[in-house]
């Protein structure tokens, strides 16, 4: 069954769709980066082959504005290792890509790896993302380049000799600035098999580096708890629901919000495909030193209903001398349409 749409809805998946095509996205607006995050190092990426470089020719003939890289931390792997593989992007200045929760525009980047048989790969993390605000409009993502990595174990029984190691991504993203363009590449690189781990190589420095920028496990964050709550026991598809999020340093100091960027850093919110915010969060300065987001949301009606929704956020707090980053999400329930809450 397609997806249920109210009528008050229609005109937001309008103007949505007019967002994502044809129209400037965050083109000279104000860019706020993550805080605490250098620059990426410098790599020369000249001896890449040509099926692990890639820039489509658009629909004008022009090349398109990402250049898409396979990129791996070794030049040769070896029976039952391990090692990363990940795709390298590099956007047109004032172009961007988007993060896992893009916002108000903006799709996020999908990569589907392939690899011989016995081969499995990690999900891939998105480092935390740079807020773009383009005329009241928020969405979040990466200028200049990106690099979205697996870690890809090799099974024990791999050949070894001059058979080639392929591992294909297909990755397809969307791009913006006077409007937003998708791309997509299919890329192969292939390393040789060999007996003996040849460490790491000259694109692993940047694996680090983007490793850095990924987002805590909560297990490990000890300087601040978050806790979550819906005004429902379960939300009703096709209908608008309420939820808050507590967040409550642990030691003396209170967390102090930047309201001039709309709390960002301290909270991205994160969005999964079944619901949709209907305005920006609301966040507030507790006397207590903690700090209240409300979100109002619209959970949209499937068949069938989703069962993983989610809410919450990606926090960033400075504590210390250091900044602590963590995705923390709550369950989302979503009942038939008409349900009781």
């Amino acid at each position: 069954m397609p997806l249920r749409r109210p009528p008050l809805l229609a005109l937001l998946f309008a103007l949505f769709a007019a967002l994502t095509v044809g129209r400037p996205a965050s083109a000279g607006g104000e860019t706020t980066p993550p805080p605490g995050i250098g620059a990426p190092p410098e790599v020369d990426f000249s001896s890449l082959p040509a099926s692990a470089a890639v820039r489509k020719p658009g629909p004008d003939g022009k090349p398109h504005q990402v250049l898409a890289r396979l990129i791996a931390d070794r030049d040769a792997v070896v029976p039952g290792g391990h090692f990363r593989l990940g795709v390298h992007l590099t956007q047109d200045e004032g172009w961007h890509t988007y993060w896992k929760s893009p916002g108000e525009v903006g799709k996020p980047t999908v990569i589907d790896w392939q690899g011989p048989d016995g081969v499995t790969f990690s999900q891939y993390e998105f480092p935390v993302p740079t807020r773009m605000e383009e005329s009241g409009v928020v969405s979040y993502g990466y200028d200049d380049q990106v690099l979205l990595f697996a870690d890809v174990q090799l099974p024990d029984d791999l050949p070894l000799g001059t058979a080639t190691f392929g591992a294909t991504a297909e990755a397809r993203w969307l791009v913006c600035k006077t409007q937003c363009i998708p791309g997509e590449a299919e890329l192969t690189l292939t390393l040789p098999v060999v007996e003996e781990d040849p460490g790491p190589n000259r694109f692993a420095p940047l694996f680090d580096y983007y490793a850095l920028t990924h987002p805590v496990s909560p297990t490990e964050v000890t300087a601040f708890t978050v806790q979550g709550a819906l005004n429902v026991q379960a939300v009703p598809a096709d209908s608008e629901f309420k939820a808050a999020l507590l967040f409550t340093p642990t030691g003396d100091q209170p967390v102090t919000i930047d309201t001039s960027h709309g709390g960002y850093p301290l909270f991205s919110p994160i969005v999964t495909p079944g619901w949709m915010l209907m305005g920006p969060p609301e966040i507030t300065q507790l006397p207590t030193g903690a700090v209240r987001i409300e979100l109002s949301g619209y959970a949209l009606g499937s068949d069938p209903l989703p069962s993983d929704e989610k809410f919450g956020g990606l926090f960033q707090a400075r504590v210390g001398d250091e900044w602590v980053r963590t995705e923390m999400t709550f369950p989302l329930p979503v009942t038939a349409a008409g349900s009781p809450p």
